[in-house]
């Protein structure tokens, strides 16, 4: 992207600049001097391949000189994220190498590429002063006795003595927005062989303005994967299972709890009711409505959601909340004073405040929930979906109750599920999912589990 913000607009009128110019001082030399023309043809024929053997030998050295770059931006990037565990560990003087060996590796292109550029510069000197050798032999040797002749002989001989820096400049430039060039084809390349997110017309179906009304989900022998359709499989072999036959009800208006270890698929289960995941087989079914039959962003609209790790975009605190301008300012303080986060907010400077201010992990994870509030309020209707991403996970115990007494208070009609990080938090619900390897293990009342004791 940086080619083709920054270079590539600068390279094309570099191209059109050297182009003019070697133009314009060809007809100059050709009209001081009507004999060289004889030799223009030659020139061409020269400058051919002079430029085709230094465009791909330069395009190639660019290439490789963004690429041996890479590694040493990506040393640069861990040593600032991981500074202190350097420091701890007194992996300085290793580390140091480290980069010089990557700072080497990655100027070897450069050279090369000066290198080539330098012998660019010899080949068209030397050619130019052929051109100049021709041009006053020629001069020499017809007798013309005319008094513009010498004028003439020299604009033609200043011309041709600038001639040479003007083509390696033009040389250059063009090789430089060729290379420029190339990185909007590997884009336009990415973006072809990416899949992406396409909701077909068959999808669209007219669904009630307050859907989900009742918050009802079940789940009908419903099988997901992280490939795509479009990826190749493995050969003999299907997509990667990461839900395998799960069949579940979670009734309207109930809190279910999931909980099991890292990698059982918790985080799946909740992905797959935005659709963030391919279906491999099996529904899901919200109020009676399979929610492949809906449009993704109409899907992710009307269920609520408080991540785990919750992001602050830049703008201010006000565009964070209400990004689409629906609530006034007494709505969003009233928000925000009903989850204890407005005096915060307020000593940073209010709704207008910048948002790249830090706040605490338990702070943003309060903010979510309170965006989430707003976005409620948006929806209409008293009931819906809640999904809570193991929201406790980043705050205190005190905190966390204070979030749970929230979400219990102004989400109590609504069917709420939650991940667990602690598996107090969900002790009080009404559901409790235990799950390994992306299956179902055990589904029940906390008090009635046999896998999980509270």
């Amino acid at each position: 992207m940086a080619l083709i913000d920054m270079q590539l607009p600068t390279a094309l009128l570099q191209t059109v600049d050297g182009l003019m110019s070697c133009i314009a001082m060809t007809m100059l030399i050709a009209a001081s001097s009507k004999l060289v023309v004889t030799i223009v043809p030659g020139v061409l024929v020269i400058l051919y391949f002079l430029q085709r053997f230094y465009l791909r030998t330069s395009r190639q050295m660019r290439l490789l000189d963004i690429e041996f770059k890479s590694p040493l931006y990506s040393h640069f990037l861990e040593t600032l994220s991981g500074l202190q565990s350097i420091r701890a560990f007194k992996w300085e003087a290793n580390w140091g190498k480290r980069g010089r060996e990557l700072l080497d590796r990655s100027q070897r292109p450069f050279y090369l590429l000066y290198c080539i550029q330098r012998w660019l510069e010899l080949s068209l000197d030397t050619m130019v002063a052929v051109c100049a050798i021709i041009v006053i032999t020629l001069a020499t040797q017809i007798k013309d006795r005319s008094p513009a002749v010498g004028g003439a002989l020299g604009v033609a001989l200043v011309n041709l003595l600038m001639l040479s820096g003007a083509l390696s400049y033009l040389i250059r430039a063009w090789t430089e927005m060729e290379t420029s060039i190339s990185a909007v084809m590997r884009i336009r390349d990415f973006e072809a062989s990416t899949p992406s997110e396409r909701d077909t017309l068959e999808e669209f179906v007219q669904i009630p303005t307050e859907w989900p009304q009742d918050g009802l989900i079940e789940f009908n022998s419903f099988d997901a994967s992280y490939e795509l359709p479009s990826m190749p499989a493995e050969q003999n072999h299907g997509p990667q299972l990461v839900l395998k036959d799960i069949n579940i009800s979670i009734p309207a208006r109930s809190r279910m709890g999931i909980c099991g270890r890292t990698g059982s698929g918790k985080s799946s289960l909740l992905l797959a009711l935005f659709r963030m995941i391919e279906t491999t087989s099996g529904s899901i079914m919200i109020d009676g409505i399979d929610i492949s039959t809906i449009p993704r962003s109409t899907l992710r609209e009307r269920i609520l959601c408080v991540p785990q790790s919750p992001e602050m975009f830049p703008g201010t605190i006000r565009e964070n909340l209400d990004p689409f301008n629906k609530h006034s300012d007494e709505n969003i303080t009233s928000v925000l004073q009903r989850v204890g986060l407005w005096p915060v907010i307020e000593a940073r400077g209010g709704l207008e405040a910048d948002a790249s201010t830090p706040l605490s992990a338990g702070e943003q994870q309060v903010f979510a929930l309170a965006y989430a509030l707003l976005r409620r309020a948006g929806l209409g209707g008293d009931g819906g979906i809640l999904v809570l991403d193991e929201f406790s996970a980043s705050v205190d115990i005190e905190t966390e109750r204070s979030i749970m007494k929230i979400a219990e208070t102004e989400f109590s009609s609504w069917t709420v599920v939650s991940v667990a990080h602690r598996l107090e938090t969900i002790k009080d619900y009404d559901l409790v999912l235990v799950m390994d390897s992306g299956r179902v293990v055990e589904m029940g009342r906390p008090d009635g589990l046999t896998t999980v004791r509270f």
